[in-house]
């Protein structure tokens, strides 16, 4: 930094005292704030230290008594927790320290878990194993404020949520809908924190990504519909509540609640174009099913739906014109039309996928925007490939529609950008 600025000094660009006062700011802006590099590194090397004495350990373990292998196995934990002592009362400021330490614990909880039951043969599965080590470690989220063992957490959960709600007993995993709040405090002090705006969207995404899947295991023993209806309605959220970060974040990949949202919404929406899906609808039904999982979830996220869509329309970040967020009413009263006339939910299915490609087509000419103009292109595009499926078109036919599809998005590509250039000049 300082070098550039001589440079500036010795132009004439910028006298002694500004140059003094820019260093002393930026100084100032990223003091304390952790080496990215050696941030990784720590996790890293605590990870490779703690494998390498498993390893060390396991070379001549059956050659040890029960009492040593005991006390081999509380030897990691018993370290990790005196660093970690050491990190609160004497580096509580340094994220590597709070990073490495708390990594090192998170492991070695876990190895000593599983060693003991090995040493005294404790029949267990996988599923109390991994529920026992996550309740033991995420208290470290909050005490060493560590982003590490947040992401471990939430990976660990999700293994244990998808081994129980999708194995061949197909349970509902209660543990795991009752941790997972859990961690949203964590979350959110990491969203208020200005440095961290990148792994606060990583983990953002994990947590969703987790949730997303495991929506599925509690409806899973319920009926097609149960599943569809649930899935719509949490789309339908994730996308408002994308709509509250949206002026914040300029990059669509940092706002995954819209990501997901959109993306989900459309998918399901594709799939309910075809005639298929809802001959598989009518094939099943809620009727005498009773207020099943299925159905409780479905009516609590079509509550929290109907509440966020209010909501966000009171603040006015809902365009007047935006089908995307009124989409899932829609495919509800399409759902229940379905028995009476199977044929107007299909033609209304793709004809509310055909108004949504429309409107982002025409918010992307309005707003000179080409990621909204080129996902309009691309939600048409499905749309018309998706029809190639059910209706029965020369393959010469295909190709010109495809041809005309490729001119088109080139075409409005070359557009807007000519007119933004226009603008400019």
């Amino acid at each position: 930094m300082r070098v550039n600025l001589d440079e500036l000094i010795d132009q004439q660009i910028l006298d002694e005292a500004t140059a003094a006062s820019i260093e002393e700011f930026y100084e100032q802006k990223y003091k304390g704030k952790p080496n990215t590099l050696l941030l990784i590194f720590a996790i890293v090397g605590a990870l490779l230290i703690g494998v390498g004495i498993i390893l060390i350990f396991a070379h001549n373990w059956d050659q040890l008594s029960t009492s040593i292998k005991t006390g081999l196995a509380f030897l990691p934990l018993l370290v990790s927790q005196a660093l970690v002592f050491y990190t609160l009362f004497k580096k509580p400021d340094s994220l590597v320290w709070r990073e490495a330490t708390a990594t090192a614990l998170f492991f070695s909880v876990g190895a000593s878990i599983a060693l003991i039951s090995q040493i005294y043969h404790i029949v267990g599965d996988i599923e109390s194993f991994v529920l026992t080590w996550m309740l033991l470690t995420i208290p470290l989220v909050y005490i060493l404020k560590s982003r590490a063992v947040l992401l471990f957490c939430i990976m660990g959960l999700f293994n244990y949520g998808t081994e129980v709600g999708f194995n061949y007993r197909r349970e509902i995993p209660i543990y795991y809908w009752l941790l997972m709040p859990s961690l949203l405090p964590a979350v959110w002090l990491l969203y208020k924190d200005i440095d961290s705006k990148n792994m606060f969207t990583f983990i953002l995404w994990g947590y969703l990504f987790s949730i997303t899947v495991l929506i599925a295991s509690v409806a899973s023993d319920d009926s097609t519909p149960a599943v569809f209806l649930c899935y719509v309605s949490y789309f339908g959220i994730l996308y408002l509540i994308g709509l509250l970060f949206r002026e914040q974040e300029y990059s669509l990949i940092k706002n995954p609640f819209i990501c997901i949202g959109f993306i989900g919404l459309i998918g399901f929406y594709i799939f309910g174009s075809f005639s298929t899906f809802w001959g598989e609808l009518m094939s099943e039904s809620f009727t005498g099913s009773g207020m099943s999982p299925g159905l409780i979830l479905w009516t609590i996220l079509g509550i929290l739906y109907l509440a966020v869509l209010v909501y966000t329309w009171n603040k006015k970040l809902i365009h007047s014109k935006n089908i995307v967020a009124v989409s899932p009413l829609l495919f509800f009263f399409l759902y229940a039309l379905h028995d009476y006339s199977p044929g107007i939910s299909i033609i209304g299915t793709n004809i509310l996928v055909l108004l949504i490609a429309l409107y982002l087509l025409m918010q992307g000419v309005t707003k000179e925007d080409l990621r909204i103009l080129n996902i309009g292109m691309l939600v048409l595009s499905v749309l018309i490939i998706a029809r190639f499926f059910d209706v029965s078109i020369p393959f010469i036919a295909r190709g010109i529609i495809f041809i005309g599809l490729g001119i088109a998005f080139f075409a409005a590509n070359y557009l807007i950008i000519k007119k933004r250039n226009n603008d400019v000049g």
